[in-house]
């Protein structure tokens, strides 16, 4: 596998080109994932999602308590502007120096309903601030930042007798890993382009299942899908500083991360075909990491294979170059691959 750059005036474009010999193999299983992914757990107590309301035909009071079942986006007579909130409690964890460069929030939807608009764009925000789904309402939710995240276009679900549930996937790549970072995650609202919209033609609203629904599995309740990578170690495609330091080693700051390894030459042998040397390799991630080398060392020779807590990805390699490496199950049997 080789990471390709394309620079470009206002953007770059990176590829990730995968051997062709490996992806044509007889035994691949497809869609393939190159690096691992991780989903927010599925379980009620994790997840928060219910709705608010301006109050239409039916105002709001004390007495509507909060969403039980399922949750609204959009606009309607009866409940008036309807707007979603969404939070997981605990996210997965990903390890120190991981960096997420994928993720995507997915609601179910399952019921649509609009004067004449074939389709509803839907938007979602960042949540400034700590709100409960319990007690939250119209006039006290929370703030959210005024730049779009991501919007998606719903549209009629329902055919006849049958229902297709339809998963609505919003990218919030940029907003995840700020909650990796920062530590601070108050989740995503969702709301209509066109809740503002006098014209009875964009009166239209969505519904979702929400994570008690008593009637569907939980495959079906709100969920966050994150795909990263770890960067603690030294890979061709990462680009560092340097800082040489003589016969003391030398090290390399990562320009992205500001991970540091520090890599001291012990012993090195010359001349034949096989020649070999060890290392004393100081990783920063693994600061708070005891060793027999010390905290955060290891020696070049080290290998490591542990378990990571993953279903897809059971098995993490290390060594001194990848500090983390996910191995993919592959098929039924015993055999991993990187």
């Amino acid at each position: 596998m080789e990471f390709q750059v394309e620079i470009g005036t206002e953007s770059s474009v990176i590829k990730v080109v995968s051997d062709r010999e490996w992806m044509q193999d007889t035994e691949r299983v497809y869609p393939i994932v190159i690096d691992p992914m991780t989903e927010t757990s599925k379980t009620k107590g994790n997840i928060e999602d219910t709705y608010v309301f301006t109050g239409g035909n039916v105002p709001e009071n004390p007495g509507n308590v909060y969403a039980y079942g399922s949750f609204v986006v959009g606009r309607s007579d009866e409940l008036g502007k309807m707007r979603a909130l969404l939070r997981f409690r605990d996210l997965p964890d990903i390890g120190k120096g991981s960096i997420i460069y994928g993720a995507t929030m997915y609601i179910w939807q399952f019921e649509y309903s609009s004067y004449s608009n074939p389709e509803l764009p839907l938007l979602a925000y960042e949540v400034k601030n700590s709100w409960d789904e319990k007690s939250v309402r119209w006039g006290n939710q929370p703030a959210v930042d005024g730049a779009i995240l991501d919007y998606k276009k719903v549209k009629q679900v329902i055919n006849g007798n049958t229902v297709s549930i339809t998963p609505i996937g919003f990218n919030v790549t940029r907003l995840v890993r700020q909650w990796y970072n920062t530590g601070k995650n108050y989740g995503i609202m969702v709301k209509s382009k066109y809740e503002d919209d006098e014209n009875l033609a964009n009166r239209a609203y969505a519904r979702f299942y929400a994570s008690d629904s008593p009637s569907i599995s939980s495959e079906q309740f709100p969920s966050g899908v994150f795909y990263y990578r770890n960067v603690n170690g030294l890979e061709d495609y990462q680009s560092y500083h340097e800082q040489s330091a003589g016969r003391a080693g030398i090290g390399y700051t990562n320009d992205f991360t500001g991970n540091v390894v520090w890599s001291h030459l012990d012993v090195a042998t010359e001349g034949g075909p096989m020649t070999t040397e060890i290392r004393h390799v100081y990783n920063s991630s693994e600061a708070d990491t005891s060793s027999r080398m010390g905290y955060g060392w290891r020696l070049s020779s080290q290998q490591e294979l542990k378990e990571s807590g993953i279903k897809d990805y059971p098995y993490v390699y290390a060594d001194v170059k990848s500090i983390s490496k996910s191995l993919k199950k592959r098929g039924s049997g015993s055999k991993m691959e990187p």
